[in-house]
């Protein structure tokens, strides 16, 4: 069985979300992406699967931004976030996701 904290988490993550699913109104809204519940014991199995990246409609910028002063800080990749060279700085699987989130 769960401890008591995955059991909150299975809740949050996999039953709530589950539940949201169901009002199909909520997702007629424009720009609304549909989450994908999380199942914490397929994702420790490995079967799993990620759905592919979706993205909504970007969001307007305000009309006070100056032209040369567009793009939102910290948007665009690091130099050594590209290179791989930080372990705290790379981009994490669900699995490792869930492994830090749980705290084993």
């Amino acid at each position: 069985m769960f401890p008591t904290r995955v059991k909150a988490d299975n809740q949050v993550f996999n039953d709530d979300i589950n539940r949201l699913l169901k009002m199909k109104e909520m997702w007629k809204v424009a720009g609304r992406v549909k989450p994908v519940a999380l199942d914490v014991e397929t994702i420790n199995d490995g079967s799993f699967v990620t759905p592919p990246l979706r993205n909504a409609p970007p969001v307007q910028a305000p009309a006070e931004a100056s032209a040369d002063n567009t793009a939102t800080n910290g948007a665009g990749p690091s130099k050594a976030a590209a290179s791989g060279t930080l372990r705290d700085q790379r981009e994490l699987s669900v699995k490792d996701n869930l492994d830090l989130f749980v705290d084993r």
